[in-house]
């Protein structure tokens, strides 16, 4: 099975805490699992939606629910070659044949690979208003 789509606010996959109360949160994951077909049936824009330790669920165009085991650990997509710098993560294109890859930054860091940093650097005001500041003129 093949499933792709497109990256946009509208197709983000809500967790279960934002679709279920407190009750049927807690109850055990198979107990929860009944109540699964409600979401896509209730909210018509919904696309997927997932719980926090099993499954992920999508919504059919008929507004029926399919639900799959999702493994939420996280694996080295980048099958150990180091593609990108400073602990980030790395994501190929294509797992079978990959021509390109991507790299998620960890928090101040930035660029292509997650080379470029922020850390210990910060602007003052002069900095930043430093290039219109003239001398000699009075207020």
């Amino acid at each position: 099975m093949h499933i792709s789509t497109t990256i946009m606010p509208e197709n983000r996959c809500s967790p279960i805490n934002e679709l279920f109360d407190d009750h049927i949160q807690m109850l055990p994951r198979w107990h929860r699992a009944k109540y699964y077909h409600i979401p896509c049936q209730k909210h018509s824009n919904l696309v997927c939606f997932y719980d926090n330790d099993y499954f992920m669920c999508l919504c059919d165009i008929d507004r029926h629910t399919n639900c799959f085991k999702f493994d939420y650990r996280p694996i080295d997509i980048c099958f150990g070659y180091n593609y990108c710098e400073n602990d980030a993560q790395c994501y190929l294109d294509n797992i079978t044949c990959p021509t390109s890859f991507s790299c998620a930054c960890k928090e101040c860091y930035f660029g292509p690979r997650c080379q470029f940093t922020t850390i210990g650097f910060g602007l003052s005001l002069d900095d930043i208003l430093g290039y219109s500041i003239w001398s000699n003129v009075p207020f």
